[in-house]
């Protein structure tokens, strides 16, 4: 049997340049631009009947210790309906469920809603652009590789 032997090379340096951000300002900005990108695509993305969920979707960016995190949300209180579906129309509806690692329950009693999901392609569709955002950020701010 042939054994198989990887080496990675660096990674007690990346380790080390991580320890020494010393301001985490350029990575707040990256996630402040990749949370606004999926804001914008979210609201691009919602359904429109009188408008109210698409203007209740907002963003807002948080630190907590050295994790800076970017956060889309609407506080419709129907949004969740739209996003994953409701009763029996809704069940097997949401294209994201397996992808995103989430369990839906659904009333089968209730004829209910196909989804109509705003908020995960939001998210799905920008994840290269979200992470070339960070990556430049963690990037530049540990002394641009040098």
């Amino acid at each position: 049997m042939a054994g198989v032997t990887i080496s990675i090379s660096g990674v007690k340096e990346l380790r080390r340049k991580l320890d020494t951000v010393k301001s985490q300002k350029e990575v707040r900005t990256a996630v402040s631009q990749a949370t606004a990108l999926v804001e914008g695509a979210a609201r691009a993305n919602c359904t429109v009947d009188t408008g109210t969920l698409r203007r209740s979707i907002h963003m807002r960016v948080e630190e907590y210790s050295r994790k800076v995190v970017g956060i889309v949300y609407t506080a419709c209180e129907h949004g969740p309906y739209v996003e994953f579906g409701t009763g029996r129309r809704g069940k097997g509806s949401y294209p994201h469920e397996k992808r995103l690692n989430i369990a839906l329950a659904y009333d089968p009693e209730w004829p209910g809603q196909v989804a109509q999901p705003f908020l995960a392609p939001a998210l799905l569709t920008n994840r290269n652009r979200i992470n070339k955002l960070i990556a430049a950020a963690t990037i530049s701010s540990t002394g641009g590789g040098k």
